[in-house]
């Protein structure tokens, strides 16, 4: 990234010399100055889609998360339903133990 800042830099700054009386052509000058433009314009795309980029892998992981997050809570639900039928059979059978024993 910072050698794209850098060629940033020199890309835009070279040209800059075109804009000074040492060219006295103002055609010239007007298709350097597009040119200029359109290099910004590239390299404020290229910043976008690091930026992007970066955003969606973020998002992406917090997704994951939250889905993991919620599938482990609802296995964690069934085992609390497979646990609370489990107790009525648990209660029959010390009812039975308790009921032979006497």
């Amino acid at each position: 990234m910072e050698m794209l800042n850098e060629a940033m830099i020199m890309f835009t700054m070279y040209p800059m010399m075109v804009f000074t009386d040492f060219v006295p052509d103002i055609l010239v000058t007007f298709n350097v100055g597009y040119f200029v433009c359109g290099l910004i314009t590239a390299f404020i795309a290229v910043y976008i889609f690091f930026i992007l980029r970066d955003t969606i892998r973020v998002l992406k992981f917090k997704c994951l998360y939250c889905c993991s997050k919620k599938d482990m809570l609802e296995q964690q639900g069934e085992r609390r339903v497979k646990q609370n039928e489990r107790k009525p059979i648990r209660q029959k059978i010390l009812k039975e133990r308790t009921k032979k024993e006497k």
